[in-house]
Formats: C-alpha cells, structure tokens, sequence
C-alpha cells in the first residue's frame, strides 16, 4: 500500500486552529489530516454527528482547540447526513488509526499515524469491512466497536485490515484471538494465483534432464522445441507474409503462437515425446517487460523448474535480427541479464550454454544468416569495445570459435540434426539449485515475502487459537469429572446418614467422613494453589526473556545495513572512422609522346566520442541514508529522494569511462521481517499474560473451596442439618458443575468455528507449504513466524490423526 499524503504535513503538536476557516459544504482533506492527528494523539473513541461547517465555531489561533471541544461541536450539528468519525488503536500502541465515513455518497476514508506522521490510506487498502457498510456512517460506527486493527507492511506504506473479534476474546493488540482477515481480502490473489501456477509447472521437471529454453516473448522457442522433437514443419503463405506451422497440426507438442501475459508466456512448460531423449523446458517470456505480479510469476516458475531439474542446459533464445540491428544494443542488455544475474557465475558452465537464433533470413547480397555470419557479427561487435565486464560476455559467446552458437532453421532437416547434435555433446549443469539464483526484483521479492508471511501470520494465529482452547477443554473436563465424583461421594454419605439416623454411631462415623474429605478436598486446593503459583513464576520468565528479546530487536532496529545497490562499470565510447580521398591527375607530353598521369590518396580519420548516460532508481523500504561514488560531481544531475525511493541521473564527458555507483542503507526496524518479528513476540507476550490471568482464577476458585471445606469440617448440628448441608453441597456443585460444562460447550463451539477457519484456508495452507517443499532455498523457511506456523500445523495434523 503507497500513502498519499495529505496537501498539508501534520506535526505531533497540540492542534492549532487559525482564526478562520473557509466556509464549505465538504471539510478538506488537510483539516480531516489535522483532526485525524488530534483525534489518535487523545487515544479517545468517539463519534461525531456532523463535519460540515464545522469551522467557524473554532477558536482562535491563539488557542489550543481541545477535543472534547471539537466533539461537542461537531455533535452539536444536525442533519441527516451522519458522517462517523471512529478512533480505534492498534496492536502498536506507538500507531493510531481513524477511520472516517463522510456521507453516503462519498468513499470510506481512513488515515493512520506511523513514525509521528499522519498519512491518508487509500479505500482500496482498507480491508474487511463488508461492502454494504462502507458508505454508511451508522453502520460503521457501530461495526468498528468490535473489531481490532492490524497493519501489514507493503513497500512504501501499509495494508489496513479490519479484523472483528471471536468470541472469548482478544482484541487485536497481540493477544490469543484467532481472528484474521479474509484470505481473500489479505492476499493480492493474482500473485498467489500465479505463483499456484508457477509451482504445479514446474513439478513437471522435477529429476529430470531438461534443456531450458529461455527468450522473448515470439521469439520462436516453441517453433524450436516441435522442431528439435522431430516435427515436420511448413510454411504458411498468408496475406501480408506468412508463418511456419507443424505440417500436421495434431502432431504439435508445443503450441505455437501466444498472447502475452498469458500460461504459455508466463510459467515454464515442460515438453517431452516418447521415446525421445531429449526433454525441453519453453521457459516462458524471462526477458519481457511486466509488472510485478507477472515479473513474480515468471521468476518463480522459472526458479523452481530450474531447481527441480536433476540437470540443466542452458538455450538461450534470440530473434537473429537482434544482433544485426540497433548495434545489438536488446542483445547484450538480454545476455546480460540471463548470464550476470541468472546465474551465480556463468564461466564455470562454458560447455552447458548454447545461443540458438531462430527465424534466419538472408541479407541484401543472399547470404543466408547461419553460425558463421552470427560469429562475425559479434566479433565485430566485441572488437568495438573496451576491456571490461561486457567484453567478457562476448568473449564468452565467441568461446571455442563459435562452437556454441547456432541456428534454427525449423524448414531443414539438416538444421535438426545438427542441432540436436551439438546438444547431446554439452554438459550439463549439475546442482542447478547451486548455479541458478532468481532474478527477482527488490519490489518482487519483498511482495513474495509479504504474501508468504500474511498466510503464515494468519495460521498461526487460529493455530495458537485451536490449542489454547484445546487445553481449556481438557481443564473443564478434568474439573467436571472431579466435580462429579465428589458429588456421587456426598450422595452417598446422605444415604449412609439417612440409614443410621438413630445410631450416634453412624452419625458420628458419618462426621469423621464428612471431616476426613473435607481435609483431603483442602489439601488438594492447597496443593493445587502451589503448582498454579509455580507456574505463574514460570510464565513471568517467560515473559521477560520475551521483553528482553524484543529490547534486543529495537536495539537492533536501529542499525543500518546496505539495502540496495546499483552500479555502472564501462569504458567510454570512441568509435573510430576512416575515409580515403583518391586524386588523380593527368599529364600531356611533346607533340602528343611522353604523357601519364599521378595518383594520390589522402586518409583521414575522425573519433566520434560519446556520453554515457544511466538512471539510478530505488524504490523499497525508508532510506536512512545514500552513499554515491563519486560523492559529488558534474556528472550527477536530477536527483530526486523521497522516504521510500530515489533517483538520480549519471552523465560522462563524451568518450569517458563511465564508472559510478549507488548505495542505500536502510535501519532494521524498516524491514518488513523485523516489524513481523516483533508482532509476533507481542502476541507472545499477551498469550502468556491470559494464561497468568487464568491462573490467578483458577487460584481464587481454590481458595473458595478450602473455605468451604474448612467451614465443613468445624460445622455442628444435628443429622438433619447435616443432610440440609449435604444437599445444599450438592447444589453448589452442581451449579459449579454446569457452569463448567457450560464454559465446556463454549470453547468447544469456539473451536469448531475455528477448526471451519482452519478448513476454509487450508488451501492457502497447503499452498504454501507446496512452495516451500519445491523451493530448494531457505530463505523463506528460515523466518521465525513461517517455521511456527509449519510446526503448529504439523502437531495440528496428529491432533486429527490421533
């Protein structure tokens, strides 16, 4: 979620008003700012009637506007417009939140207090509050009384999620409720829906020898991989050109033709036939331009096919008029990409990587594009340049006399076979999880987290829920069984009394039992009180190694770490050309005998030396700070820094080397793992202080019952009177026992609608914990709250077993 800041800052000051403000039918969106500060600094909850005009009754500005002043007057107005204005905190008692409805026609507004700044929230960031609400103002008021707050952290700012409370408690500031928002409201679904496609793709190479076909969109993979499979192929005259099909349109394994942004484009397919040992992977658009979500999809895809290969080559894909137009200039930014990002260290696999140029036509003169004319002509292309990174790509693609370079001719025979030839003789990249890392985005990556984490957070939350309410029932039992006995116990001595009521004998053996349970009932509560204490002991240090931890977290919030870095490394651009003039002049001799003529030729040569210009841009969490080298200089210019991005453009002298970089540092406590973290250890905290609290009850229900007990055992009376105290005994815990049952029946129904939330995302569960099975990578298993929630779900699955 991106804030949009309010056309006027708003300091944590007391609320200043001028002396007058204009009149208007709506209140600017500047002065809901300043009321929205006011209202989250007072930490009150209140509502108002009305905002409109509100204004002119303010005081001046030499007075500080209270706001319980501001409430009287906006309560003070009558319409029948009732915009409500409700302030509820969340978890973060450093954070606020207003949520704001105007009036029936307009959208609900919300602005939320981070870092002492007021920013407005966008209404397609607020979550779960049903539609049918959103636009009235009655509704919402009284709807936002039981829900909690909970901020998600996106690049740049927050999603807003309205959470109501379950039923036995919890109120969204860490404590055990397992309320969370909908799976559908929380999660962008086009990213988890591509990334499910991602994931189901790519099991299809999983332990297999595959060849990885990667290149633009049209590029011609999928003409290439029904060519090298052994499919006859045809040309198709159409009006305007025409296009190469399988001659029989039934024999096609890799279909041909795709829009972008479609499956065919966006995950890696696997392509196999029988009997044929080669197996392809048309690993989608790897070098498109996309958006996130797609730049998500196809990163994902690609990275786990590639991980879940036994082995790998490397195909990488281009249109042969790449390299004869625009100097090459999309060429090299692609090898680029696929040989310096793609993989950890490309000349380690110089026998597992071939460049294959598909769609061959014949130049000006006829010569038909092949092997040897792509070799010149990125041979004089790498002879252009400078010593440096981008030669040594070039050099690369030239190794061994252009042994790995190739062409695709879908109409040849011949073409197949040599093809096919020169694969079968490359290695093959063994460990691919080892050679290949995702070229993921900084924005990518941090939304892949972000997704990964929510469905993570929310588990764990109706995880903890489940159990906690699991080990209360086991407690209620345990108590209505002991109840129960004791009971059948005084139903017996009121029988063995009523028998003997004549005998001072029994009556007298009836008391000495009476007084002998009663010790032992005391006994156990004492007992039981000193376990209870222990154990409050035990959770108090829990709680402060919790604290402490979190005391460590802040600390080290504080700390900077280089978030980001982008840099420049290229010789300067000197591109040389000669002319030669020819002069030629005649000489006459005597009477016509003796003449001839001279030749003369001048060279001349000229140096086009040219500027090299790059953008730096960053955009990710709060910068604390930006290191440039050079530091300072003519070639920086357009610098531009918010608190979440930066940008700023870099320019050599014409000819110059063009060697520059960026680097951003951002504290910790910015980073989205660091705010989940200490979420999490605030929940910790809450959940541990219910269990005190429970304790503490559970200790004065004991107390009560030696009371009693005691009071049992010095009571006196005659046999009737002890069989009205027996009775009275009876009802007393009989009622203690329906209560019980009754608080019994309340958790189970608790969790049985948990265990239906449980059910009603266990496909986000199951998810990702597919994604996390396939990913041979770490770094998602190895957040805190991630490996809580695989635990919790596993002993949550020998729960149901058992």
């Amino acid at each position: 979620m991106v804030f949009s800041t309010p056309s006027s800052s708003v300091s944590n000051n007391p609320l200043i008003l001028p002396p007058t403000l204009p009149q208007a039918q709506q209140t600017p969106s500047s002065e809901m700012a300043t009321i929205a500060s006011q209202a989250i600094q007072s930490g009150q909850i209140y509502k108002a009637k009305s905002l409109d005009n509100f204004s002119a009754d303010l005081l001046p500005s030499d007075k500080q506007a209270d706001l319980s002043l501001i409430t009287s007057l906006f309560s003070s107005r009558t319409t029948d417009r009732l915009p409500a204005l409700q302030i509820v905190k969340s978890w973060n008692s450093a954070e606020g939140t207003v949520i704001l409805a105007r009036d029936s026609k307009e959208e609900l507004q919300a602005y939320v207090q981070k870092n002492g700044q007021i920013a407005q929230v966008s209404a397609e960031w607020i979550v779960g509050i049903p539609k049918e609400i959103r636009k009235d103002a009655r509704k919402l008021a009284s709807y936002l009384e039981d829900t909690y707050i909970h901020l998600s952290p996106l690049e740049g700012g927050y999603k807003l999620y309205i959470n109501p409370r379950l039923r036995g408690g919890g109120n969204g500031d860490g404590s055990s409720s397992s309320s969370s928002a909908p799976a559908a409201d929380r999660l962008d679904k086009e990213v988890i829906d591509l990334i499910k496609g991602a994931i189901e793709h790519a099991k299809k190479a999983r332990e297999k020898d595959i060849i990885a076909l990667i290149g633009n969109t049209g590029t011609g993979k999928s003409t290439a991989v029904n060519h090298l499979l052994g499919i006859q192929m045809k040309w198709v005259r159409e009006r305007g050109g025409g296009n190469i099909q399988a001659a029989n349109p039934e024999e096609e394994i890799a279909k041909i033709g795709h829009r972008p942004a479609t499956s065919e484009t966006l995950y890696a397919h696997v392509y196999e036939k029988p009997g044929e040992p080669l197996i392809f992977a048309d690993c989608g658009g790897f070098f498109d331009t996309r958006g996130v979500n797609q730049d998500i999809g196809v990163v994902t895809s690609l990275k786990l096919t590639l991980e879940n290969a036994r082995s790998v080559k490397l195909v990488l894909c281009f249109d042969s008029s790449t390299i004869q137009t625009d100097r090459a200039i999309h060429f090299s930014q692609a090898v680029n990409l696929a040989l310096g990002t793609l993989l950890k260290d490309y000349k380690k696999y110089g026998n597992s990587i071939l460049i294959l140029f598909t769609k061959p036509k014949a130049d000006p003169s006829g010569r038909m594009f092949d092997s040897q004319v792509a070799y010149e002509l990125l041979e004089e292309i790498m002879n252009d340049l400078h010593e440096g990174p981008q030669k040594e790509f070039y050099k690369f693609l030239l190794r061994d006399n252009g042994k790995y370079l190739c062409v695709c001719n879908p109409l040849s025979p011949a073409s197949r076979e040599e093809n096919r030839h020169i694969l079968s003789q490359m290695g093959s990249i063994q460990n691919p999880q080892n050679a290949f890392q995702p070229a993921y985005s900084a924005h990518s990556q941090l939304k892949l987290l972000e997704e990964m984490t929510a469905i993570a957070v929310g588990g764990s939350e109706l995880y903890t829920r489940y159990f906690y309410n699991r080990e209360a029932i086991e407690g209620y039992e345990k108590e209505i069984a002991n109840l129960t006995a004791k009971i059948t116990s005084i139903r017996a001595s009121i029988q063995t009394l009523g028998n003997g009521e004549n005998d001072p004998d029994a009556i007298k053996a009836a008391e000495q039992t009476i007084i002998e349970q009663n010790k032992d009932l005391a006994k156990q509560q004492e007992d039981n009180i000193k376990l209870l204490e222990g154990k409050i002991e035990e959770i108090k240090a829990k709680i402060e190694a919790i604290q402490a931890k979190i005391d460590l977290l802040d600390k080290k919030g504080e700390e900077e770490e280089e978030y980001w870095k982008d840099r420049i490394d290229q010789e300067g651009i000197n591109i040389e050309s000669k002319t030669t003039i020819i002069e030629t002049n005649k000489r006459s001799g005597f009477l016509g005998f003796g003449g001839g003529s001279s030749r003369k030729e001048t060279v001349t040569s000229t140096v086009d030396k040219r500027e090299i210009h790059r953008d730096f841009n960053y955009r990710g969490p709060e910068i604390a700070r930006i290191e440039k080298d050079p530091a300072e200089g003519n070639c920086w210019s357009e610098e531009n820094q918010t608190a979440n991005s930066y940008s700023i453009h870099y320019t050599t002298g014409k000819g110059e080397a063009a060697r520059a970089s960026v680097k951003v540092f951002v504290k910790n406590k910015h980073l989205p793992e660091h705010l989940t973290q200490r979420g999490g250890y605030a929940q910790e905290i809450a959940t541990e202080q219910a269990e005190i609290n429970k304790c503490n009850l559970d200790i004065a229900e004991d107390q009560k019952r030696i009371h009693q007990a005691e009071k049992a055992i010095t009571a006196k009376g005659t046999v009737l009177e002890k069989l009205a105290q027996y009775k009275k005994s009876v009802e007393e815990l009989e009622d203690s026992k329906k209560d019980l049952e009754e608080k019994l029946h309340a958790r189970q129904k608790e969790n049985t609608e948990v265990e239906e939330k449980i059910q009603g995302q266990k496909e986000e569960f199951e998810f990702l914990k597919d994604y996390l099975e396939l990913s041979r990578d770490n770094q998602l298993k190895a957040k805190e709250i991630i490996a809580k929630f695989l635990s919790q779900d596993k002993e949550y699955a020998e729960v149901g077993n058992a």
